[in-house]
């Protein structure tokens, strides 16, 4: 069994959309008391939208620990288990619109990834071993977006755990007996996530003998694409167990 910590550098490619909206309608009405009828006059509409959408395609540095368990398989091949955790720092990903005193702000972060998955590998001398891997891993993802049609404020968010699956490979040499420095490639990909809320109400006043009506409908949606990432890292792993005598191959 092995424990191991490490740096490394992912690119995020994602999409992000988000949009609100806004409808406004207002109509008259008088009531004549001679046979207490209402008359309706025609009210008119305020239609009001915002939408915006980015795209994160930037390189992030990130932090892994890893806890790892290894068997030979006769002389050359080897195959083992592993879990890791992965923290980012700045994986965000912001839109805006604005028109007039109307305005969208959205915000998306990407705070850390956990996979478990095996290997396979082989080693090409004593000291070096090249292998490929693949695991399942989780992602924590949120989404904020916050639109604004003058006093009217509309808040909307995601907080979720998208699920994906990661393949890779790299090459492990042995600097020691219980020491050894792995590079390593990762492709990752994530489901998407989205969200959406509506409200409406409704309020009357009196103005000048007329009576006003007044109806509303609001919303926003938030739409998150898959995400891929691209990852290179660099890890530093310690053998347990007991002191070895005699030099062994890598496992």
């Amino acid at each position: 069994m092995s424990v191991g910590a490490g740096i490394g550098i992912g690119h995020f490619d994602q999409d992000a959309h988000g949009k609100a909206w806004r409808k406004d309608r207002f109509d008259k009405y008088k009531k004549y008391c001679y046979n207490c009828k209402w008359v309706h006059k025609y009210g008119y509409e305020i239609h009001k939208k915002l939408e915006s959408s980015a795209t994160d395609d930037d390189w992030n540095v990130f932090g892994t620990v890893q806890i790892g368990y290894d068997r030979l398989l006769g002389d050359r091949f080897l195959i083992g288990a592993f879990a890791d955790f992965d923290f980012y720092k700045d994986a965000d990903l912001t839109f805006s619109d604005k028109k007039g005193y109307k305005s969208l702000n959205g915000k998306v972060e990407k705070d850390n990834i956990w996979t478990v998955g095996g290997r396979l590998g082989y080693l090409v001398t004593p000291r070096v071993l090249v292998y490929g891997l693949a695991g399942f891993s989780r992602m924590s993802l949120e989404g904020k977006l916050d639109a604004h049609f003058g006093p009217a404020n509309i808040p909307l968010s995601i907080d979720e755990n998208v699920d994906g699956w990661t393949v890779g490979g790299g090459v492990e040499t042995k600097l020691d007996q219980r020491v050894s420095l792995k590079l390593e490639y990762r492709y990752s990909e994530f489901d998407g996530a989205s969200a959406k809320v509506t409200d409406g109400g409704h309020d009357f006043w009196k103005h000048n003998k007329w009576l006003v009506a007044h109806k509303y409908k609001e919303g926003a949606k938030l739409d998150l694409d898959d995400t891929e990432i691209h990852s290179v890292r660099a890890v530093l792993s310690f053998k347990l167990g007991g002191h070895e005598t005699v030099p062994e191959p890598l496992k």
